[in-house]
């Protein structure tokens, strides 16, 4: 069953899912890091395996002992929570460059072995940069997109489900994710045992017809791209990339696809698997006026990686889509 489906029932979902935001890639070898909040307080990279600090007033009381100067327990807690509220929200103060070696000077200590205080240092300070922007211009669609797209373009593995893939949409943003696969995946390479790939696409839709189409707009997506191309070659790069398992459709059902959502790098490591739900509005024959993001926080992931990526990936509770017969067939 979808992890979706239960609750989009209640209005609280939607306030649920973006509690903690994952930003775009920024190192080569951890792709996404966490908000400041999950970093500190809620990812397990200190030492057994558990978070750096229980919550905001174990750190304070730390930074505190740590003689850090202030008036009082109560104001430096109210500082703290100032610091790590979103830029643009009421009261928000910035990342100063005290605060910053304070929490640098207790965090690394206690960091475990999967990650160097090296690593830290840049996840901490990128973190605070995106987390300090995001919420300067909630509205802008543009800056959401960008996000998406910076975050897919280092993905390894992209896990899709949809009724409404975004090779079958006509707008801008679409386009420039569907160039992103192509490029992944290498498909306008002219000779195909020569093909290579960046990333593994797994898409699960709604229809075979959804299928059908998704194959023949990826066709036609490669031939614009460049029109030099052999139809022959193109579906052979297709066919290929679609054997070795880098691109994967299946066919589930209405209630698994009703809310759309992209899980990236399931099984790396934790910081580096994140999500987003994509919502469109007004959509009328793919002709898509408006599409938001909503970013997962940790739990909705691992909840949608128990109760969706599992079950399709490993539990084989849907049928694959080939593409090769329809290919074939139809072009």
């Amino acid at each position: 069953m979808n992890a979706y489906i239960q609750a989009d029932r209640s209005i609280s979902f939607y306030y649920a899912i973006i509690d903690v935001p994952l930003y775009n890639n920024y190192d080569s070898r951890m792709n996404t890091p966490s908000s400041p909040l999950h970093l500190l307080f809620r990812a397990r990279i200190g030492k057994d395996g558990k978070p750096l600090f229980a919550n905001r007033m174990d750190l304070v009381r730390v930074l505190i002992a740590s003689d850090y100067p202030t008036r009082s327990e109560a104001s430096f807690s109210a500082y703290l929570s100032q610091v790590l509220k979103p830029g643009g929200s009421k009261y928000s103060r910035p990342f100063s460059e005290k605060i910053r070696s304070s929490i640098l000077a207790a965090a690394v200590p206690r960091l475990g072995t999967d990650i160097s205080a090296e690593e830290f240092e840049r996840h901490l300070d990128k973190s605070f940069e995106l987390h300090k922007q995001m919420s300067v211009r909630p509205a802008d669609k543009d800056l959401e997109w960008d996000i998406l797209e910076s975050t897919l373009e280092e993905a390894k593995t992209q896990f899709i489900v949809t009724h409404q893939p975004a090779e079958l949409m006509q707008n801008k943003a679409a386009a420039d994710l569907t160039s992103s696969l192509i490029s992944a995946l290498d498909l306008t390479n002219s000779i195909t045992n020569d093909i290579t790939h960046k990333c593994d696409y797994v898409f699960v839709v709604n229809s075979k017809a959804v299928a059908s189409q998704l194959w023949l707009a990826l066709f036609l997506h490669v031939k614009r791209t460049d029109p030099s191309l052999q139809d022959t070659i193109i579906k052979g790069n297709l066919i290929k990339q679609n054997k070795d398992k880098h691109i994967r459709t299946f066919v589930a059902d209405n209630s698994f696809c009703k809310i759309p959502f992209v899980l990236v790098n399931v099984g790396i490591t934790e910081l580096d698997e994140h999500g987003y739900i994509v919502i469109y509005k007004d959509v009328d024959n793919y002709g898509v006026s408006e599409v938001s993001l909503a970013i997962m926080n940790r739990e909705t992931i691992r909840l949608n990686i128990e109760e969706s990526y599992n079950v399709v990936m490993n539990q084989g509770m849907y049928e694959e889509y080939l593409p090769e017969k329809y290919l074939e067939m139809s072009i």
